[in-house]
C-alpha cells in the first residue's frame, strides 16, 4: 500500500467535539484517531491478493468534499423544518425525520454519483458496497430520540470511503448551527 499525505488534513483536538462518539467520522477525516492524514493511492483487491495487480483508487475531488457538506446541511435544514412543524409523538417525529433525511440524501447521492454505493443506517444493505471502490456512509439522523425530544444533540453524518479510507466527510449539527466538513478544515484558531 502506498500512502500520500493530504496537506489539508490536520491533527486537531477539540474537546467539545471529541466528547461525543458520533463525531468520529468527521474527526477521522481530519486526521484524528485512526486516520493519519494520508490516503491510500492503491487498494488491494481480490486479484491483488491472489498475486495480480492492485486497482488504482478513484481520485477524490473537491466535488466529493462539497457534496458531503451540502447533503449534511440540506438534510439538517429539512430536519429542522420538520421538527418545527411537528407537535406530535416524539417517537413518530424521530421515525419521520430518519426517513425524510435518508430519502433526501440517498436520492441526491444517486443523482450526483450514480456509480457509487451507499451504506445508510436507514436502508437495506446494498451488497454492491463490498466490491465498490467508492462507498458513501450515511447516518441520516444520529440521535433520533434526542431529535424527537426537542434536544440539540443530534446530527447528520455523510462520509465517502475510497478503498478503506475516509476521504471526505461532513457532520451537520443543525440545532447548534454547526457544520464540520473536510470541505472546510477547522481554522487553526479553533484548534485546542
Amino acid at each position: 500500500m502506498f500512502l500520500q499525505p493530504l496537506p489539508h488534513l490536520r491533527r486537531v483536538a477539540r474537546t467539545d467535539l471529541t466528547e461525543h462518539p458520533a463525531h468520529r467520522i468527521i474527526l477521522a477525516a481530519h486526521g484524528i484517531s485512526a486516520i493519519t492524514g494520508a490516503r491510500r493511492v492503491t487498494r488491494p483487491d481480490r486479484a491483488a491478493q491472489r498475486g495480480g495487480r492492485p486497482r488504482p483508487v478513484t481520485a477524490v475531488s473537491a466535488a466529493d468534499h462539497a457534496a458531503a457538506a451540502e447533503l449534511a446541511e440540506q438534510a439538517g435544514q429539512l430536519l429542522t423544518q420538520l421538527r418545527a412543524s411537528s407537535d406530535g409523538d416524539p417517537g413518530e417525529l424521530g421515525r419521520r425525520g430518519d426517513a425524510a433525511s435518508h430519502d433526501l440524501i440517498a436520492a441526491e447521492l444517486q443523482r450526483r454519483f450514480p456509480a457509487d454505493a451507499v451504506l445508510s443506517e436507514e436502508a437495506d444493505d446494498d451488497m454492491r458496497r463490498l466490491d465498490a471502490e467508492r462507498v458513501w456512509i450515511v447516518d441520516p439522523l444520529d440521535g433520533t430520540r434526542e431529535f424527537g425530544e426537542g434536544r440539540d444533540d443530534w446530527a447528520v453524518h455523510v462520509a465517502l470511503v475510497v478503498g478503506s479510507t475516509v476521504v471526505a466527510a461532513a457532520v451537520a449539527l443543525p440545532a447548534r448551527a454547526a457544520l464540520l466538513s473536510t470541505a472546510q478544515p477547522p481554522d487553526r484558531k479553533s484548534v485546542v
